[in-house]
């Protein structure tokens, strides 16, 4: 899976460190250093380890039992993974904070560390486990001609070339892109989509790049200019601008469809009940977004009410 992955997607999406890295050190004397591995990983997408050494005779697991294996440093993994509010300070062994071989920021790849054994994790307390994801794997390949069924399989060794195949990249993409949006089969080409790549910083900071596509996905869009198809431009009398609107050919250019508005409020509720109420944007900045899509924001008189509208949208009639 991880060459599956990383060959698919390529070495400027996905890294690759070794998972000593976690392992608690005697001397933290200089934090900016030890942190150096994560200098190539900060602004990947997902990151995969190698696996854990076995070096400290005598360690204990969480358990309390004998463990061949050097403790996770458990206050590392909470920084590596504190986003923006924690940003870190990492440089390489010779390199000096802000030159090159530095990083300054939050960790926004997902680090995933591949392994036969984690060893002990102490203290594995509440802030470790809402960062901890743990998949086990009941067997695992082996090359031994000897092989015992109960924990490992032979090693196939058709794996690699297969991973390399385009046809399989291509239908990885199209996996990820299942997970991530709806996309029409169609319309899968090489170029990996943003859907794809948008790294893990959005769990700190809430992406809004993907409103348009919202947008289009849920309403008809008008394709012309609404200002320059149904507004006049006046001014006040001290010079502000005023726009005027044409309703007659609003309505006109609706033909039988829906008419080219739909009303604000409902708007924003609509994409928020869709995001599961974490719409990640205020109201306000939601209308400013849909202002940038020159889709003006006007009133209207409807059944004897003033209502906020959004102009140049209209609902799916399927939806």
């Amino acid at each position: 899976m991880v060459d599956l992955i990383t060959n698919t997607y390529g070495r400027d999406i996905v890294g690759d460190f070794n998972a000593n890295c976690f392992s608690r050190k005697k001397n933290d004397d200089s934090p900016e250093r030890n942190l150096g591995f994560i200098v190539d990983l900060a602004l990947k997408r997902i990151s995969f380890s190698s696996e854990k050494s076995q070096v400290a005779s005598g360690a204990k697991d969480r358990f309390g039992n004998n463990s061949g294996m050097t403790p996770m440093d458990v206050n590392l993994i909470k920084q590596l993974t504190g986003g923006s509010a924690d940003p870190l300070r990492a440089r390489e062994a010779y390199g000096k904070m802000g030159g090159r071989g530095t990083f300054h920021g939050a960790m926004r790849s997902f680090l995933c560390a591949t392994v036969n054994d984690v060893g002990p994790i102490v203290p594995f307390d509440d802030g470790m486990a809402t960062r901890a994801i743990v998949a086990l794997a009941d067997r695992t390949s082996t090359r031994e001609l000897a092989v015992n069924p109960d924990t490992h399989f032979p090693k196939d060794p058709t794996i690699f070339p297969f991973t390399a195949r385009e046809d399989v990249q291509l239908a990885t993409i199209w996996l990820f892109m299942k997970v991530y949006q709806q996309v029409p089969r169609d319309e899968l080409v090489r170029n990996i989509p943003d859907a794809v790549i948008r790294d893990s910083a959005e769990l700190f900071v809430r992406d809004t790049t993907s409103l348009g596509s919202w947008i289009r996905a849920n309403y008809e869009v008008y394709e012309g200019d609404v200002y320059a198809d149904f507004g006049t431009l006046t001014r006040t009398a001290n010079g502000k601008e005023d726009w005027k609107w044409n309703w007659t050919a609003l309505k006109q250019a609706a033909g039988d469809g829906n008419e080219w508005f739909v009303q604000s409020e409902n708007l924003f509720k609509f994409y928020n009940d869709a995001k599961d109420g974490c719409a990640g944007v205020s109201a306000t900045k939601f209308g400013r977004l849909l202002s940038e899509m020159k889709l003006p924001s006007v009133d209207k008189k409807v059944e004897g009410r003033t209502l906020k509208v959004r102009l140049g949208l209209r609902r799916v009639q399927n939806v």
